[in-house]
């Protein structure tokens, strides 16, 4: 078990650990152990470890690696469901009763996009990572976000530090609906049998600890992962694909003694996880399980330049953005395990 600063984010308690469970079990649109990746992508690379060099590390990216999860955000243009979820969750919060859900779920879109510098045509100078000549994408921390919020209607009794994280949590558990992917508990026990380090990085709020806790076990993941290897976007302010928070996870990296080239980055989405990743150095593992981003690679035909039937998971086209393309992540503990 890793020793650090594991409870930064510090934990949930029993009936909120009971809301993350229930929540999970009620997530329908888990795929059925990978078949709805494996039926669509049957006839690109397969799943391979030995397409690879030694590796020492490997990095999760949570949403749609992780865990499975539907994409609902809070700057939906359609913001039905969370003024649905606010008005249900009242029943929860007494204290919330007098609210107008429209008119704060207006206020939390208007928060959010104020926060991130949403409102404005160019990002000022500020927030422009010189040195990639990128823009650097700004995150919120969600519990200041509500803070805001609720001071607008002078629920002052609501913004303390006790009551705003439950409350958080409850809205994220009623609008974006999670489960664990299929397979994560087997590989993670394979990975942990090989002592490999691993991490997260992730664009995260702190309840996104909470859950995976939860779901996990508190004492597997304190032996998963390690605490120096946690990258979670809501605590530096920026989000991926920024380059800067890649390469403070190199940085971490590098004080554990591992260098980037042998750590391996899983995550799901080409242009925030894939891409930046190999621009310092590290070996990549593109997901290909979350039925939802299958779906958007699909109609955005972003396989196109990836060689079919090729084997080990290692595509011919050296335009092929990843090292390797996971479609199952029990095809891919078995193959750990051999070798």
């Amino acid at each position: 078990m890793y020793s650090g600063d594991s409870d930064r984010c510090g934990s949930p308690n029993q009936k909120q650990r009971q809301m993350i469970r229930k929540a999970c079990l009620d997530f329908k649109d888990l795929p059925n152990s990978d078949k709805t990746s494996n039926d669509l992508f049957r006839c690109y690379a397969p799943t391979s470890a030995k397409s690879l060099p030694p590796i020492e590390a490997i990095i999760w990216d949570v949403y749609g690696t992780l865990l499975a999860s539907r994409p609902t955000g809070l700057l939906a243009e359609d913001p039905s469901l969370l003024i649905k979820a606010l008005s249900h969750l009242k029943q929860a919060f007494p204290e919330l009763a007098s609210l107008d859900s429209t008119k704060t779920i207006t206020l939390l879109q208007q928060e959010i996009k104020t926060c991130l510098n949403l409102d404005h045509k160019q990002p000022p100078p500020a927030i422009t990572d010189r040195r990639e000549s990128t823009q650097i994408y700004l995150e919120i921390d969600i519990v200041m976000i509500w803070k805001e919020v609720f001071k607008k209607f002078d629920l002052f009794e609501f913004h303390s530090e006790k009551e705003l994280p439950g409350f958080a949590l409850a809205f994220e558990l009623a609008t974006h609906p999670f489960a664990l992917m299929p397979g994560i508990l087997p590989l993670l026990s394979t990975l942990l049998a090989k002592n490999l380090h691993q991490g997260i990085m992730s664009n995260a709020q702190f309840y996104t600890h909470w859950i995976l806790e939860t779901l996990l076990g508190k004492n597997l993941f304190a032996s998963t992962f390690n605490p120096e290897l946690l990258v979670y976007s809501f605590e530096h302010s920026i989000a991926k694909p920024s380059h800067l928070l890649f390469t403070n996870l190199v940085e971490r990296l590098e004080k554990q003694g591992i260098s980037p080239d042998k750590t391996l980055y899983l995550g799901n989405n080409l242009e925030k996880d894939i891409l930046p990743a190999k621009r310092v150095g590290l070996r990549t593992g593109w997901v290909l399980v979350d039925p939802f981003e299958i779906e958007s690679i699909l109609k955005q035909k972003t396989l196109s330049t990836i060689e079919p039937n090729e084997p080990f998971g290692k595509p011919q086209n050296k335009a092929s953005p990843a090292d390797i393309i996971i479609t199952s992540f029990y095809d891919f503990a078995i193959k750990l395990k051999t070798f």
